[in-house]
């Protein structure tokens, strides 16, 4: 009787743990705006935009994207959408900001925030003269509740461009 407990108890401990160990959290914290590698189902990139289809731990985010294209005048045509499922009605916000790599990493260029309601998706396109360099977009999607609190925060990054 008592090997079948302690080994019952070992069982239950592992099981436990593993189940600890494997346990995905169910949204994404507002401190941590990044997608994790693990909650992305599949990602979808060409020379123009990178696009991430979320995984169901995020409650209220199915999609976000971020494209960046220089032409040879140096005119930067930025792109940020995300899709929210269509059982949410909050408000959001859509971020992009347009940076510039030096040496020391980098640093913001330009930003444009535009706020949404209701469910869908939702695009932000914007336009920016560069000066030769190192380019990137980062697109950040936040919803809120009614309160004004952040329920999920979700970003991506476009591929990198030269001009």
């Amino acid at each position: 009787m008592k090997h079948t407990v302690k080994k019952t108890f070992a069982l239950t401990l592992a099981a436990a743990l593993t189940t600890a160990a494997l346990a995905v959290p169910v949204a994404a914290s507002a401190a941590v705006p990044a997608v994790h590698p693990s909650a992305v189902a599949s990602v979808s990139e060409t020379a123009y935009e990178t696009a991430l289809l979320l995984d169901p731990r995020f409650t209220h985010f199915s999609r976000i994207s971020s494209g960046l294209d220089i032409n040879s005048l140096g005119r930067a045509d930025c792109t940020g959408s995300y899709t929210i499922y269509k059982t949410y009605s909050y408000d959001s916000t859509l971020t992009m900001t347009l940076q510039r790599k030096e040496d020391s990493g980098w640093i913001d260029v330009m930003e444009w925030t535009k706020d949404y309601t209701d469910t869908g998706t939702k695009v932000l396109n914007k336009g920016y003269y560069v000066t030769r360099g190192t380019y990137r977009l980062v697109t950040v999607a936040q919803i809120f509740d009614d309160d004004g609190t952040v329920l999920e925060t979700i970003s991506c990054d476009s591929p990198i461009k030269e001009y």
